[in-house]
């Protein structure tokens, strides 16, 4: 393992685990409050003034072979990685998965994206049509059977599933839907609006795609990144931020200019 640096990838596992459990009690504080008691905001991640070794170290590791102890000694994270490397970034769309969900496909696309979006339940018996407002937004659900029987003409408000996200991608599940914002956050909406839960992916989400068993979620990123996610593993580990729990498997860098990359 000539590719590690003990030194750094302690001070990236120690910041990690500061950062996340200190978003995670501030987040969780502000929740049970509804957003009303004042604390002070986090301190800020102090990894990303190691984004470069962390990134020579990545592609070491890669070409050694060694993705599952890179993964070990130096969890993943984009936000603090990102900013080092943005000329390099572009938005990557897990379009679906393929032999039984063991591979995900994906596509790459550098233009921007607007906000507007719909998606069916799985059953098909409702549309949820997601609208924005600068980087917020609002999600209602509308039921196929009103607009077919020509209700929804008459009808001004409809059942709001969330009240801030601006949806950039979105997939139906059984139980409800899981919406990927702006703001890098994925959210499990129930049928009746109710957050399931929250999991922090780290960049503006650019597409979501489910297995057919709604086991595994892949993430695609404006941040570049292709994340891997077990959606059915109960754990959460703690360098996550959120409250899912949810357990990340792997992951790809696919930047510009640079060979694909498992983290």
């Amino acid at each position: 393992m000539n590719w590690l640096n003990h030194e750094l990838a302690a001070q990236w596992r120690q910041a990690g685990k500061r950062y996340a459990a200190d978003v995670n009690e501030f987040v969780r504080i502000g929740m049970e409050s509804q957003w009303q008691q004042e604390q002070p905001e986090p301190k800020q991640d102090e990894r990303p003034k190691l984004a470069k070794d962390i990134f020579r170290m990545i592609q070491e590791a890669n070409q050694a072979g060694e993705v599952e102890k890179l993964r070990q000694e130096i969890p993943a994270a984009s936000w603090p990685l990102t900013p080092a490397f943005e000329e390099a970034l572009q938005a990557v769309r897990p379009m679906a998965f393929m032999n039984g969900g063991n591979e995900a496909v994906h596509t790459l696309e550098p233009s921007s994206s607007y906000p507007h979006y719909a998606l069916f339940s799985k059953d098909g018996m409702d549309v949820w049509y997601n609208a924005c407002h600068f980087y917020n937004g609002a999600t209602i659900q509308v039921p196929i059977a009103e607009v077919e029987q020509g209700l929804a003409q008459n009808k001004e408000e409809w059942p709001i599933m969330n009240e801030e996200m601006r949806v950039y991608a979105a997939v139906a599940l059984t139980q409800g839907s899981i919406l990927g914002d702006a703001y890098g956050y994925l959210r499990l909406n129930d049928r009746e609006g109710r957050e399931l839960w929250r999991y922090f992916v780290g960049s503006t989400i650019s597409g979501l795609a489910v297995t057919p068993d709604e086991g595994m979620l892949a993430v695609g990123t404006y941040g570049g990144m292709l994340h891997l996610i077990d959606l059915q593993s109960g754990t959460k580990d703690e360098y996550s931020i959120g409250t899912a729990s949810i357990h990340e498997i792997g992951r790809w860098l696919l930047w510009r200019n640079y060979e694909p990359l498992r983290w």
